[in-house]
């Protein structure tokens, strides 16, 4: 169950682009897009990463031009001191370090996110304590993480049934709507594992005792091709 009309900012391009041309525009676009773009965790944040790494190399090639004298006020030629260099040095560190840990915590919650998704888009699991099962991770945290992707799209005309411990979506058999119980919670499903289909690149959860096709384009998948 993708969304295909899952909302989209600036690109990575122009964002680079204004921080060139005009710094503050640029961070302004940069945070509306990681916080808007809340389906795209993992892109975003490794882009993210590069920002801050990017950052900490030109602060660091910075610091050296202060030390060596080669840093000079333009027009009068003085050296510029460390004293009047810090707040910038300072900014530059402390905006690398955010987008770095930034930037690793979104490409966490993406993989995390995608795992989920993996094992709802399989078909076979619908109750809550089946997903938590698979993932595998606590009910509550599986709670938490699944109402978060639907609020970012993820499952779109779904909600979850806390009455049910159920994850209610267009696709849940019916029968098992009214009777919360499916085939796929029953012991012996195993550990999903996160399998991206090599032909149309969909993420897919496959199970060591299932046979696995893709969902959306039918090709075979390898369990041993996990992530």
């Amino acid at each position: 169950m993708r969304n295909n009309n899952r909302r989209k900012t600036r690109s990575w391009g122009l964002i680079v682009f204004m921080f060139i041309i005009f710094f503050p525009v640029g961070i302004y676009m940069m945070v509306k897009k990681v916080t808007t773009e809340k389906h795209n965790y993992i892109k975003n944040g490794k882009a993210l990463k590069a920002f801050g790494w990017s950052f900490f190399v030109m602060g660091t090639i910075f610091v050296m031009s202060v030390l060596d004298g080669s840093s000079t006020y333009e027009g009068s030629g003085e050296v510029v001191s460390f004293s009047d260099a810090f707040p910038i040095i300072a900014f530059f560190y402390i905006f690398s370090g955010v987008c770095i840990l930034k930037g690793r915590k979104y490409v966490k919650r993406g993989l995390r996110f995608e795992r989920y998704e993996a094992i709802v888009n399989s078909g076979k699991i619908y109750s809550l304590e089946g997903i938590a099962s698979a993932f595998p991770t606590d009910y509550k945290t599986a709670c938490k993480d699944l109402q978060e992707m639907i609020a970012a799209g993820f499952f779109p005309f779904s909600y979850i049934d806390l009455d049910k411990k159920m994850l209610i979506t267009p696709e849940t058999p019916s029968a098992r709507k009214d009777s919360g119980k499916q085939d796929a919670s029953e012991p012996g499903l195993g550990k999903a594992k996160v399998v991206k289909c090599p032909n149309c690149g969909a993420t897919n959860a496959v199970y060591s005792e299932a046979v696995a096709k893709c969902k959306y384009c039918d090709s075979l998948l390898e369990a041993n091709a996990a992530k």
